[in-house]
């Protein structure tokens, strides 16, 4: 169950401080040096990793005077506006991470 949050993992208020948390422990210089021994093609596994936070905030680069983003860039949960939650699903989906990171609940149905 979601115990009193409705959305559960996709309330952006659990999301921002999920990607605080993430944030501040990608920050620590031993997490740092643990991850400087990971293979470099695996880099990103280790920073930032995978979870929902770094897919749902990613950072947007913006055209001036645009309200679409010219890209999206799955940085470490950087972003400040949570993507749409059909866009975050079928981002998850894509990258086969669904079963992973999502609730059974949570998953959309193929």
């Amino acid at each position: 169950g979601t115990h009193g949050h409705p959305l559960g993992i996709m309330d952006p208020k659990i999301l921002f401080k999920i990607a605080h948390f993430e944030r501040r422990l990608r920050s620590i210089s031993g997490w740092s040096a643990l991850c400087s021994q990971v293979p470099g093609d695996q880099q990103r596994l280790c920073n930032p990793g995978v979870s929902v936070a770094v897919v749902a905030l990613p950072t947007q680069d913006m055209k001036r005077g645009s309200t679409v983003p010219t890209a999206l860039r799955f940085e470490g949960s950087n972003g400040q506006d949570m993507l749409p939650n059909k866009v975050i699903d079928h981002l998850l989906k894509l990258e086969n991470l669904e079963e992973v990171l999502l609730p059974r609940d949570r998953r959309a149905s193929d």
